[in-house]
């Protein structure tokens, strides 16, 4: 039998649609890991978030953040803590998110917070304070490397 050119069009379409199905199939198989499960409506608000860095910046370089010894240290001036200080410490991991852990933050009277970890996070971590003292909101971001 030979096959002339009506046949080889055949070949490669149906060739093309095989290949084109399980393009398809194998990218509805891949995890999605977005920033933000929310990420519109956190859009919007987003110059509640750039307000919240700029009341933050006088004090970022006395706020510490870091890791050591399965124990995440965190230390808040003394000028932010006040008895209505209420808020979130976020471990994001920009790889995967089902890794991302919050806990809530709630410094001693020194401004000092330990969180011990699980030996079982390892890998950059971005650790993302994001309080309210005083009526003023803040917000700190930093890097961390739990090995």
């Amino acid at each position: 039998m030979k096959i002339n050119w009506g046949w080889g069009i055949a070949i490669f379409l149906i060739i093309f649609m095989i290949s084109m199905l399980g393009f398809v199939y194998f990218s509805f198989q891949q995890p999605v890991n977005l920033v933000e499960k929310d990420y519109y409506p956190k859009g919007l608000d987003y110059d509640q978030e750039i307000q919240k860095k700029k009341d933050s910046r006088a004090f970022e370089s006395r706020v510490k953040i870091a890791y050591e010894s399965g124990v995440l240290q965190i230390q808040l001036p003394d000028t932010l803590l006040s008895d209505s200080l209420t808020g979130k410490v976020l471990l994001y991991k920009p790889e995967d998110s089902h890794l991302d852990k919050e806990f809530e933050l709630k410094p001693d009277s020194l401004g000092n917070q330990q969180i011990k970890l699980s030996s079982e996070m390892k890998g950059r971590y971005t650790v993302k304070l994001d309080f309210q003292s005083s009526k003023l909101t803040y917000y700190f971001e930093n890097n961390i490397l739990i090995q």
